[in-house]
Formats: structure tokens, sequence, C-alpha cells
């Protein structure tokens, strides 16, 4: 995990150099703005550029750019964890017969 970290970090790394460089040339700036105008940077605002404050009481969810489906409100189960199968063990048949086999 952390092999995976470090090398996570420095591609990020070698992306911001190549972004500096790149805006440094002035090719990413004048491509995307006009005269007088900024170029984005971020796509968070400042706090002080703030106009709007909206506040609702749901908020939509999209998962893989399809908006999820507003589920009622209902009781959670897991389908093999139910009571139909026997309680004396928390393995499913397949695996308790396998284990009995060993």
């Amino acid at each position: 995990w952390d092999v995976q970290r470090i090398r996570e970090q420095r591609q990020i790394e070698r992306l911001k150099l190549r972004e500096i460089a790149s805006s440094r040339r002035g090719s990413v700036a004048s491509r995307h703005t006009t005269e007088g105008e900024e170029p984005v940077l971020s796509y968070c605002q400042q706090p002080d550029d703030v106009e709007k404050l909206e506040v609702e009481n749901s908020v939509p969810l999209s998962a893989l750019g399809t908006d999820i489906p507003n589920f009622p409100p209902s009781e959670f189960s897991l389908p093999w964890h139910g009571s139909a199968r026997s309680k004396g063990s928390s393995y499913p048949n397949s695996l308790r017969r396998r284990d009995q086999r060993r």
C-alpha cells in the first residue's frame, strides 16, 4: 500500500511540474482565456467570491454517470445472512461440506 501511495505522489508531482512548465510557456492560458480574462485554476471558488448558497433537504447522487434512484427506507438484510439457514453455523452448506472432507 505504501509503495502504491508513493508512486501516486510521484505521478502527481510530475503532472504538477508539467502543468507549471506549460503555463510558463503561456500555451494553456492563451488557449483557454480571452483578453482581460484570468485563467481558471480551480473548480473550487474562494469563499469570498460566493454569491449564492442553496440548501436542500436531499442531495442528488450519481454513480458512473447515472443517477441513483431514491429507494424508500426499509430494513437492510444480506441474502446470505438469512434465517432460512440452520442457526448453528455461519458457513454456507457447500463450505461446511468441504471443511468436513479435509
